[in-house]
Parts: structure tokens; sequence; C-alpha cells
């Protein structure tokens, strides 16, 4: 789930900077997507239990071919402009209410340290 969240939101802003608006009415597959690859890497150099994600994410949106076009028609690829240091801070951020909020509905902290993570 932690992996969905962080991709989730790389999405939206890729999205975002692509000048893309998601239209919630729109199926899925048929709305621009992120392209990118991620792993769940378990242990550091030593052998020590050392979990973390890597992910490979383009640097833009893949939008599908409109249906009109036809089904063996590729993805247009829409670049994002340059990520600022205001966009990776609003990532961060939403990344992490999202993280609290998860860990909350999962049991795994309680609604004091949640809300005191928050604050």
């Amino acid at each position: 789930m932690l992996t969905k969240i962080f991709l989730t939101e790389i999405e939206r802003l890729l999205l975002a900077a692509a000048g893309e608006t998601p239209d919630a009415e729109m199926p899925r597959a048929a709305s621009s997507r992120l392209g990118g690859i991620s792993f769940l890497h378990r242990f550091g150099s030593a052998l020590n239990h050392h979990v973390r994600l890597h992910a490979c994410v383009t640097d833009g949106v893949f939008e599908p071919a409109a249906a009109e076009v036809g089904r063996d028609s590729p993805p247009a690829f829409l670049p994002a402009r340059p990520n600022t240091q205001a966009d990776l801070a609003a990532l961060t951020e939403r990344v992490r209410r999202r993280v609290i909020r998860w860990f909350r509905l999962t049991r795994l902290l309680d609604a004091a340290a949640a809300a005191n993570m928050l604050a």
C-alpha cells in the first residue's frame, strides 16, 4: 500500500506538470498515466535488514491513443515541466499525510500518535 500511495502521488505531480487535468468521469484506462518500475529492496550492503523502495519513473505521462485512431496506435508522451522545490515539498507532504492516515486506518498508529504526527 505504501508503494501505491507513493506512485499515485508521483503520478498526480507528473500529470499537473504535463498540463493534464484528471477527469473523474473518464475510465482509468483512457486517462494519461506515468511509466515506471519500482521494487522493494529488503537488505543493505552488509545483508542487514533495511527495507526501502526504489522507483524509476518517466519525466512525463503517456496519453493513450484516441479511440477513433485505433488500438494499435502507440500512446503519446507528454513531457512534464521540471519539478520545483515547492513541487517536491508538496509531494512529500501529501505522501506523509496519506501514509499516516493509512497507518491510522490499519491501526498501526493510535489516534493520539497520528494526530501528533499530523500536527
